[in-house]
């Protein structure tokens, strides 16, 4: 059976206009072939029963929808045993094998970036105090759409259990922020009444702020992230809205770049006027104005906010940053400046706002956190970057900081993972699965361009990427040697194998990478195409002969004819640790034409 993506039926009429009502979109989305509406019959249920019972529906198409879904159910068995035990979820999703299968995961998924004159592993017999830093620093990194783990350890914990009884561990969680903008402090805000700081919040149980509201306090500020829950027990998960009224309070006399962020839709009046009208649906997304500011005077300010359906978000935002550093994020990082100034060595955690819905413009990290790294950095203490983000991040600071991990999304498990590398009872052997840009602008990227695609310099940048598709360090070294490539017939399989050595003094991890090139062809090719990879670890001193079996496929392309062939002539293969750092280089003979067969799939449906 057909089910929908979530929300996806209702766009139909909110987002494609391409149905007069909810009761029309039910009859297109059947008439399609969709049987399940997902994640709730927003759609699917009392929109649905209206148009069966206005006749835009037979019942006969909602009969042949249910059989499909029924006859699956029968078909998995879910009528012979509809209940289980409780207790065997607990068994089954919470025990140990699984909590370490999660470690294991996390463990192998780290990327060591950079490790200048070899800072990690940390030796935590010659460590007093550490500074951890950072807003991710004492967070569960979970990705996108991820359960709530019964148990779990943050990287702060972590660090904690992993170091000596008397060693101290210094945390300061340091600012966020949103890009260039950062939440707007309560003491900058007044409510309604004139009566402390923050603004006055009113909220709703419907998305039109109609009728009386469900709750009314203050919130010190509007620093929102409610993701699919909601802001309070009185007020439902969606169909929601808020009136946040007050004033704001200028710090100093000048111009102010000042942001609405929010999911959904939001309007902004600013001394009586509306600045800001971007009243529907839609995926986190910011909104600014810039205004001139008096010292001192208070300007009354209005944000009505609804929230339709899934993630829920809102965000008061400025550009303002106080040179005093008494208030606002600057107090943040000076607090983190003073704890690393007094540790042997500061880590620092840092995140992004990214995922579903969240695409970003620029790749840097919230100047906030740029600015932490930048400012601990110069205490020369050394310094170490944990990046906890699920795509690239760019900025200058890189170039300064010594050493720099990507931890990704690592689950419930990740900070147990992360202070095993940090400390070597890990040794890192993670690889990266993209291109990582040295600048935005050098985007797209990839390692496998056509020769004219890309690879020379820019007017003003390199066109060379920051870290190489397939990069990744280790805390010890391996040597490549005695590459032999083997002909098993004209056609395939072709042998190629060769032998990986540790040569450090660690246990540890290499994922040998195999790509290949076609470089004379009847139609451009990629410069290189990575074909095999196998992840081996290593004892130190210990060798192992790798083999790989490419195949007539894996040498094949589409020609003018629209044919899959090989074409006659030589193929380079490249044995490396990326796809840069190649180590071992021979080639490989064909010797007439080969045309490759096109694998097809039936699929057989009872689908009218």
């Amino acid at each position: 059976f057909v089910v929908s993506d979530y929300g996806s039926v209702a766009g139909i009429f909110h987002n494609h206009h391409v149905a007069n009502s909810l009761e029309e979109t039910a009859k297109l989305a059947l008439e399609a072939g969709l049987d399940v509406e997902l994640p709730w019959p927003y759609v699917y249920g009392e929109p649905l029963l209206r148009a069966v019972e206005k006749g835009l529906i037979p019942e006969e198409v909602i009969d042949e929808a249910v059989r499909r879904v029924l006859r699956v159910k029968f078909l998995i068995g879910l009528f012979d045993n509809p209940f289980v035990n409780p207790d065997d979820a607990e068994k089954y999703c919470n025990c140990e094998e699984h909590t370490q299968l999660a470690l294991q995961a996390a463990r192998e998924s780290i990327v060591l970036l950079k490790n200048e004159n070899g800072i990690l592993p940390l030796d935590r017999e010659k460590i007093k105090a550490i500074a951890v830093l950072g807003s991710a620093s004492n967070k569960v990194k979970l990705g996108g759409y991820s359960t709530i783990p019964k148990r779990a350890i943050t990287p702060l914990e972590a660090i904690k259990d992993s170091v000596k009884p008397e060693t101290v561990v210094y945390h300061a969680s340091g600012p966020f922020g949103i890009g260039k903008y950062t939440p707007i402090p309560s003491k900058f805000l007044v409510p309604a009444d004139g009566k402390g700081q923050g603004l006055t919040g009113e909220y709703y149980a419907n998305i039109d702020l109609s009728g009386k509201p469900v709750l009314v306090r203050v919130d010190p500020q509007v620093n929102f992230f409610w993701g699919m829950g909601s802001p309070d027990p009185a007020v439902p998960d969606d169909n929601f809205s808020v009136r946040w009224t007050g004033k704001l309070i200028a710090p100093k006399s000048g111009t102010y770049e000042i942001a609405l962020a929010t999911d959904d839709g939001v309007r902004f009046w600013f001394d009586g006027k509306l600045l800001i009208d971007s009243w529907h649906d839609r995926s986190l997304t910011v909104n600014n104005v810039t205004v001139t500011l008096e010292e001192g005077k208070q300007y009354d300010i209005k944000i009505e906010y609804y929230e339709h359906l899934y993630e829920a978000a809102a965000f008061l935002l400025w550009n303002y940053v106080d040179e005093s550093a008494s208030t606002g994020y600057l107090s943040e990082i000076e607090e983190a400046v003073r704890l690393a100034e007094k540790s042997d060595v500061a880590i620092i955690f840092a995140e992004i706002m990214e995922g579903e819905g969240k695409d970003r413009a620029i790749l840097d990290l919230p100047r906030p956190q740029e600015l932490l790294i930048e400012r601990v950095v110069k205490t020369g203490k050394p310094t170490i970057v944990v990046l906890m983000t699920g795509s690239a991040v760019t900025g200058d600071w890189i170039e300064r900081v010594p050493a720099i991990i990507q931890a990704w999304y690592p689950g419930q498990e990740g900070g147990k993972a992360i202070a095993e590398v940090l400390f070597g009872d890990y040794n890192p052997g993670g690889r990266l699965p993209f291109t990582w840009p040295k600048y935005v602008g050098q985007l797209p990227l990839y390692y496998n361009y056509k020769p004219t695609g890309r690879g020379y310099d820019y007017v003003d940048m390199t066109g060379k990427p920051l870290f190489p598709f397939g990069h990744g360090l280790s805390y010890t070294r391996f040597e490549y040697k005695n590459l032999k490539i083997k002909k098993q017939g004209e056609e395939g399989p072709f042998e190629i194998s060769f032998d990986v050595t540790n040569v450090g003094e660690r246990e540890g991890d290499e994922v040998v990478q195999l790509y290949v090139q076609d470089p004379v062809a009847s139609v451009a090719r990629p410069v290189k195409e990575l074909k095999r990879f196998q992840r081996v670890r290593l004892k130190p001193g210990e060798s192992k002969r790798i083999v790989f079996n490419l195949t007539v496929d894996d040498l094949a392309f589409f020609d003018m004819n629209m044919r899959r062939v090989v074409e006659p002539g030589e193929f380079k293969i490249m044995i490396g640790a990326s796809s840069e750092d190649i180590r071992l280089q021979s080639s490989l003979n064909i010797e007439k034409k080969i045309v490759a067969d096109i694998k097809c799939l039936s699929v057989k449906t009872d689908r009218k």
